[in-house]
């Protein structure tokens, strides 16, 4: 019950990320730093403090690493 109420935060924090870059002319890297924010806020408010570390985690993850990893999904298969 809690990883539901935890995945609705974080697909609210998505959903206004996304809010943001079509309401403004940010770059991706802007973009991503402002869902990163936002995912980080929402890991602060959880309670259990072993789903809050690896949740912060998660949002520690760099740009460049998010390109890196990011690039073999986009590369469609043969």
């Amino acid at each position: 019950m809690r990883t539901e109420k935890v995945n609705k935060q974080l697909s609210l924090a998505s959903a206004l990320a996304l809010s943001l870059v079509l309401l403004s002319a940010c770059s991706s890297q802007e973009w991503y730093a402002a869902g990163r924010e936002a995912q980080r806020d929402q890991c602060n408010k959880l309670m259990d403090s072993a789903q809050r570390d690896r949740c912060l985690q998660d949002a520690k993850m760099s740009y460049e690493r998010y390109q890196r990893e990011k690039a073999p999904a986009a590369t469609p298969a043969k």
